[in-house]
C-alpha cells in the first residue's frame, strides 16, 4: 500500500513539474519596440509598470522577443488608461495565421469587440458590446484565444464569445505595426502591468 501511495505522489509531483509557468510577458524591454505610427509619444518602463503616452492619433508597442503561440493559449495584464476618452487597449494578437484586435472603450465612448470579424469592425459584429471604463483605475483583461473560441474577459466578467469557425479575422490596415502581438492606443495614455501568457492544452 506504501508503494502505491509513494508512486501516485511522484506521478503528481511529476505531472506538475512539466506544467509550464506563465510567461511575464513584460520582464525585458528588450522584447518590445515603439511601434510604428510615427505619433510621437514615448514608451517607458518604470517599476515594472509600461507607460504608454498618448500618440496623435495612435500610439503602440509591439512584440520583437522570441516566437510566440497562434492558438490555444491565455493573455492577462492590467490596463489603466491615464488620459483621454477612446480606447485604451488595443491588443493585437495571433489566431492561427491571421490576427485581430481586441477594442476596449473605443469610438470615443464604450464600445468594445473584436476587429475585425467577416470584415466588419468591433462596432459593428457579433463581438459588439459596451465596457464603462473610468480613468486612473486598474482593469484586468483576460484573452483567451482557443482553436474553436475567443474569449475575453473585464475583471472577471465574460464579455466576448465569440466562434471561430468558418470565420476570417483580421486587423484594420492602420493598426499593421502592433503585429505579431501589440498594445495600442487610440489619443489616449495608458499603463499596463503584470502582463502573462499562459499555453493551453
Amino acid at each position: 500500500m506504501k508503494v502505491i501511495s509513494i508512486t501516485l505522489i511522484l506521478l503528481l509531483c511529476s505531472c506538475s513539474s512539466i506544467q509550464k509557468p506563465d510567461k511575464n510577458l513584460l520582464s525585458k524591454k528588450e522584447n518590445w519596440q515603439i511601434s510604428n505610427y510615427g505619433s510621437g509619444g514615448k514608451l517607458e518602463f518604470v517599476n515594472n509598470i509600461v507607460n504608454l503616452e498618448m500618440g496623435d492619433p495612435i500610439q503602440g508597442m509591439n512584440w520583437i522577443g522570441p516566437q510566440l503561440p497562434t492558438s490555444n493559449y491565455k493573455l492577462s495584464l492590467d490596463a489603466m488608461r491615464t488620459q483621454g476618452n477612446d480606447f485604451f487597449v488595443g491588443l493585437t494578437f495571433p489566431v492561427k495565421d491571421q490576427f485581430c484586435s481586441l477594442i476596449i472603450s473605443g469610438w470615443g465612448g464604450t464600445v468594445t469587440g473584436l476587429s475585425s470579424i467577416n470584415e466588419l469592425d468591433a462596432s459593428d459584429n457579433e463581438s459588439t458590446c459596451d465596457v464603462v471604463i473610468k480613468n486612473q483605475q486598474w482593469y484586468n483583461i483576460e484573452l483567451i484565444v482557443q482553436d474553436k473560441f475567443i474569449k475575453v474577459y473585464v475583471d472577471g466578467k465574460e464579455i466576448i464569445h465569440t466562434e471561430t469557425l468558418n470565420k476570417n479575422f483580421s486587423i484594420r490596415p492602420e493598426v499593421e505595426p502592433s503585429k505579431p502581438l501589440g498594445l495600442a492606443t487610440f489619443y489616449t495614455s495608458a499603463k499596463y502591468r503584470n502582463f502573462y501568457l499562459k499555453t493551453l492544452d
